[in-house]
């Protein structure tokens, strides 16, 4: 499972977008989950370097293409994720209508439409998460 951290990459870009981009479809369930761990993880430790600072998250799942999985476990962790008081709108960019159908899940059930947008197009999520700083 040390392998998962290859699997994508978190970082901030110069105008403190964090931006997770998956770089390979996990399809094991107990896998799965424990890349959506580590991803969390990165996440939340960037924030944690800036206390009461406000991020932006843009997920790029274009890498994947078509393909998708997530499990049930997984939708949890980001669930629990988007919580995160420093988590400020959360765009996804990709081309899967299964992560979008999931997506459409995260949003009913966060209830915060307005958190959380799909994309196809990079400069257009990108220019939401720039909107209303």
């Amino acid at each position: 499972m040390d392998n998962l951290k290859y699997t994508f990459e978190v970082y901030a870009n110069k105008e403190d977008i964090l931006i997770a981009r998956f770089k390979q479809l996990i399809t094991g369930p107990e896998e799965n989950a424990k890349q959506a761990e580590l991803v969390v993880a990165e996440l939340i430790s960037i924030v944690r370097q800036s206390p009461g600072k406000k991020f932006n998250v843009l997920i790029d799942l274009m890498p994947l293409k078509e393909a998708s999985y997530i499990s049930d476990r997984t939708r949890e962790i980001y669930i629990q994720a988007m919580k995160d008081e420093q988590l400020r709108k959360l765009a996804v960019i990709g081309e899967s209508s299964a992560y979008r159908e999931v997506l459409n899940f995260l949003i009913a059930t966060i209830k915060g439409d307005s958190k959380i947008r799909w994309f196809t197009d990079v400069k257009k999520a990108i220019g939401w998460l720039k909107q209303d700083r």
